[in-house]
């Protein structure tokens, strides 16, 4: 029987495949760069708060020759590292599939 953590995941999977399924050539690179453990930019970070995921943010406020300066980290979700380790897998698994497709002498290659 599913539990209510168990029902909070899949949703959260289903918004994170969503974002993924509106993300161009570009921005799928871009997020499988993105580490466990490494902050999000402002950029990815919106971009998947706009699409519901909570992203946790960590303001540090200092002191530069009296003027107040402020720096703001995105720190990247575990639903997120996970989904984007999945998605590596995904790909990486599908790139050796392909490359077991072709008849043993038939493959190409580029110079």
């Amino acid at each position: 029987m599913p539990t209510r953590n168990d029902e909070l995941l899949v949703t959260q999977h289903e918004i994170l495949e969503q974002w993924w399924s509106t993300l161009d050539d570009r921005g799928i690179r871009d997020a499988l760069e993105v580490e466990p453990g490494d902050f999000l930019s402002e950029v990815f970070a919106l971009d998947l708060q706009l699409h519901g995921v909570h992203i946790p943010d960590v303001a540090v406020a200092f002191d530069v020759d009296g003027l107040l300066r402020r720096i703001v980290v995105h720190v990247q979700p575990i639903a997120v590292s996970e989904f984007l380790a999945l998605k590596r897998q995904e790909l990486n698994s599908a790139g050796s599939n392909a490359q077991n497709s072709f008849p043993s002498g038939s493959a190409s290659t580029s110079h």
